[in-house]
């Protein structure tokens, strides 16, 4: 459907590239998200790195347009090492024939010759490969040698992944500490009660009273109680389990 040659070892190589192509991206876009300990800082990140990956793929930009500054990108891109693979299997041996306007002169009756990239004089047609070696700097013999650089890439986001992990260990969570006040808790809510003027909450504060069962209690109470509310502790030496 797509107009693919009907090729099988060239179906298998579209395969090939394809899967490892898709490792190769999405290790470079958990790198991305292990470097950030929000996802909404990782998504921005990664957006934006997604669209300079496709730009500088080697179609959106040809490669002899790409600007010095940029073109570097493309080399540690590996949607651009399988766009020029599978693009040249395709183009491979393809004959293109030439058609108004860039056939020139239009009119036949005389020599005429193809205005495309890569063309011979005066030849109607070119070949694919020949327009894709002069227009967009794709060669065949960079199949095989872009699948290895592929897999290069994959290990080497891996071994990053794998760094930011160790190196960073609160990338990707926040630290809770629960902190508990040191025996002021129970002593002012036990003081409140006895006195009647007990809050709903610690937090709420001695603002308004609240009345309490403890209130009515008899004075012998309010003592017993006082003394289980003591920080004391009970040694026991010399003792004898037999």
């Amino acid at each position: 459907m797509a107009g693919l040659k009907p090729d099988a070892g060239l179906y298998f190589a579209f395969l090939l590239y394809t899967f490892f192509t898709t490792l190769s991206t999405t290790a470079f876009f958990r790198f991305i998200g292990y470097s950030f300990s929000t996802f909404n800082d990782a998504s921005k990140v990664s957006g934006t790195m997604f669209s300079v990956l496709v730009t500088y793929a080697g179609y959106i930009i040809y490669t002899p347009s790409m600007k010095p500054w940029f073109s570097w990108i493309r080399w540690i891109n590996p949607i651009y090492y399988a766009f020029e693979a599978l693009f040249i299997n395709e183009l491979d041996g393809l004959a293109i024939d030439c058609a108004p306007p860039q056939l020139f002169p239009p009119t036949p009756g005389g020599p005429q010759g193809c205005a495309i990239t890569g063309a011979e004089p005066g030849a109607t047609s070119l070949m694919g490969q020949a327009w894709a070696n002069q227009a967009l700097e794709f060669y065949k013999s960079h199949v095989w040698r872009n699948f290895g650089i592929i897999i290069a890439l994959w290990l080497f986001c891996l071994l990053l992944c794998v760094i930011v992990i160790e190196r960073l260990p609160a990338a990707g969570s926040n630290k809770a500490v629960l902190l508990y006040k040191r025996g002021g808790g129970g002593k002012f809510i036990r003081a409140s009660n006895q006195n009647g003027n007990g809050p709903k909450d610690e937090e709420e504060g001695s603002g308004q009273a609240q009345p309490t069962e403890k209130a009515g209690k008899s004075d012998s109470d309010n003592a017993k109680e006082q003394v289980h509310a003591a920080n004391t502790y009970v040694h026991s030496l010399d003792l004898d389990h037999r």
